[in-house]
């Protein structure tokens, strides 16, 4: 294993410097697809780095509660209107002024079906925007939207001059403290502190840096070279190495990114057979998966896309249990015939932990109810290209979702009908969605989530896995601050004293 660590870290010699005290390089397991935040919903890659260059109108804090960004007051106008109350002072490069013509223009363009920006699905409830003066705006919803201001924390705000002369997706231009300084894809980003911000409050670190390494290891041995200041998602087998060196300290947290195998449901065996669908969850030892792979730091997830930590998660929901012989059962009443049961399983090979060595495991199961599968492994940029922009999803897909909203509404939206996201059409779970999304009463919308849990379990699109454990090691110069998302951001850390 040494020897390994070794090797790797002699192929990862680059022309970037190693962390120093100004400096915060963070190693990513996955590529960073696109510059323009509108364009995407991966947290832990492209909107970690992105969340450097652009301020929201909302943001979350160290305790997780919403609190001013942009915008410094909010209140509820009416059920289907809210009106925001905006900085004077947040500024771009270009001179332009994060106003209220400009939060308009940046909600219509994400609005606009034409632009097909991957943020739409986050704004779906939006009907317009209605500028009151260069301080107010009201957004006009197309029914009781609760979530709002929460989902305003992921509305990432475009110079709209800038825009007009530049490619989004290579050349970001923000408000906030950093501006790129270099970005090679599928290979490194680097961010500059900007001389002009608006903001009151120096970060930490005049340089953030993000490397792209795939390899576990090679990120494991980059930090030990000190090469890195940060890694995350490495196997929690690896924690206690890892602080037995002095050099780093290692931790794994509860996590907030339930992990499962997200089923097509829009055609082919698995989408006319619900008792295929819950075959699939017996079939698999998801316990087993937890004992192997995570060393304990994970839990089954309870029959639901969700974890603990998100308001609307259903702890009375039980899990599918190990049972062959149910899945067996299962199968022979769907219907289906033996020489139908030959899957396409699609598998990102740098964007989760362990996720090949975990689906061959569950591909090596399901062979022994009869349902054979072909591993298909793609890198995460390919994946999403055909999981989203193709819309060609293979029948199983390898799936890891999560969101810093830390709502049911921002997961069980991305199943609902029409969503690009979706490949299911359930009008009950449809129906569900849409009482709870615009339900004000928290007590009365988790009550409606545990109807929505028991519904999405019942109808099992997915193949319910576990909670994918978040590690993260920082080296020994570094304190790390938590906020209990899955962003990595250079907010997250200071030098230590």
């Amino acid at each position: 294993m040494m020897k390994s660590l070794l090797a790797a870290a002699a192929l990862l010699v680059m022309p970037l410097s190693a962390a120093s005290a100004e400096d915060l390089t963070i190693a990513i397991d996955s590529s960073i697809n696109t510059l323009d935040p509108h364009a995407t919903l991966s947290v832990g890659s492209d909107l970690s780095f992105l969340s450097h260059i652009f301020d929201t109108p909302t943001k979350r804090d160290a305790k997780g509660d919403i609190v001013p960004g942009v915008a410094t007051a909010w209140k509820l106008v009416n059920p289907t209107t809210w009106r925001l109350t905006l900085r004077t002072d947040v500024t771009f490069p270009s001179g332009a002024i994060a106003d209220a013509e400009l939060v308009k223009w940046n909600i219509d363009r994400i609005l606009d079906a034409k632009n097909a920006l991957r943020q739409r699905s986050t704004f779906g409830l939006i009907k317009e925007a209605k500028v009151i003066s260069p301080t107010e705006l009201e957004i006009v919803s197309s029914r009781p939207y609760p979530l709002l201001i929460t989902d305003l924390t992921s509305l990432y705000l475009l110079d709209p001059s800038w825009v007009a002369k530049h490619p989004t997706v290579s050349e970001p231009s923000g408000s906030g403290p950093y501006e790129l300084a270099s970005f090679r894809s599928g290979d490194s980003g680097v961010l500059r502190l900007r001389k002009n911000y608006w903001g009151a409050e120096k970060p930490a670190f005049e340089q953030v840096i993000f490397r792209t390494i795939p390899d576990e290891a090679a990120r494991l041995a980059a930090l030990q070279a000190g090469e890195v200041s940060v890694i995350s998602g490495f196997s929690p087998k690896e924690i206690e190495r890892i602080n037995a060196t002095g050099k780093a300290t290692a931790v794994s947290q509860a996590s907030i990114r339930p992990t499962f195998v997200k089923f097509n449901v829009e055609n082919g065996p698995l989408a006319k057979s619900q008792e295929l669908r819950q075959a699939l969850n017996y079939a698999i030892d998801k316990q087993a998966i937890v004992d192997a792979f995570f060393a304990g730091h994970s839990e089954v997830l309870q029959g639901q896309v969700l974890s603990s930590p998100y308001n609307g998660f259903n702890p009375e929901l039980k899990p599918y249990p190990y049972d062959p012989k149910k899945a067996l059962e299962l199968i022979a009443k769907s219907g289906v015939p033996a020489d139908q049961l030959n899957f396409e399983f699609t598998v990102p090979t740098d964007a989760y932990q362990s996720a090949v060595d975990i689906s061959q495991f569950i591909s090596a199961q399901l062979e022994e109810v009869g349902i054979k599968t072909r591993i298909n492994r793609l890198d995460f940029a390919a994946y999403m290209t055909k999981y989203v922009k193709d819309h060609a999803m293979s029948p199983l897909m390898y799936l890891s979702q999560g969101s810093g909203t830390l709502e049911a509404a921002s997961i069980y939206r991305l199943y609902q009908t029409g969503n690009v996201y979706a490949y299911l059409a359930d009008a009950k779970l449809d129906e569900l969605n849409a009482s709870a999304q615009a339900e004000f009463d928290q007590a009365k919308r988790k009550a409606i989530y545990v109807q929505a849990s028991e519904r999405f379990r019942e109808i099992a699109p997915v193949l319910f896995l576990f909670t994918l454990p978040r590690t993260v090691a920082f080296s020994s110069k570094l304190e790390w601050h938590p906020r209990g998302d899955e962003f990595i951001t250079a907010a997250d850390f200071t030098i230590s004293k």
